[in-house]
């Protein structure tokens, strides 16, 4: 089993310079705040590039704009997981009931996903 996830860029739709805030992958909730970046990786975290998960995650992880109604966007630099059996679920609201913006696993490099106005669920699944 492959063992890589990915390293995701969350942004607030705007523009601002400071330090990096980086995320690992849990069952939790988070605030974001503007200006990003914010990095987001596997619950393995940033290992010099190659980030690792473990078997049998069952992860969602939910992210807030620091201001309500404002768009979050992910941008993924890399993504790779086991293209049978591990997937990465994002959807457009605070919950797994949300619309899906997209199903991933493999290797494919996922596209810019942007929330229609509020939170971004993540859910990540191994086995």
């Amino acid at each position: 089993m492959k063992k890589h996830l990915l390293i995701v860029l969350f942004s607030l739709l705007f523009i601002g310079i400071t330090k990096a805030v980086n995320y690992n992958m849990a069952n939790t909730t988070v605030t974001i705040s503007c200006p990003g970046p914010h990095n987001f990786y596997d619950s393995g975290g940033n290992t010099g590039g190659s980030s690792s998960y473990s078997n049998s995650e069952n992860l969602t992880m939910t992210f807030y704009p620091s201001t309500a109604g404002q768009c979050l966007q992910i941008t993924f630099s890399a993504f790779n997981t086991e293209g049978c059996c591990d997937f990465m679920t994002v959807y457009n609201g605070p919950n797994t009931s949300s619309p899906v913006l997209g199903n991933f696993s493999g290797t494919t490099i996922p596209p810019v996903l942007t929330s229609t106005g509020g939170p971004i669920t993540i859910r990540f699944t191994s086995d």
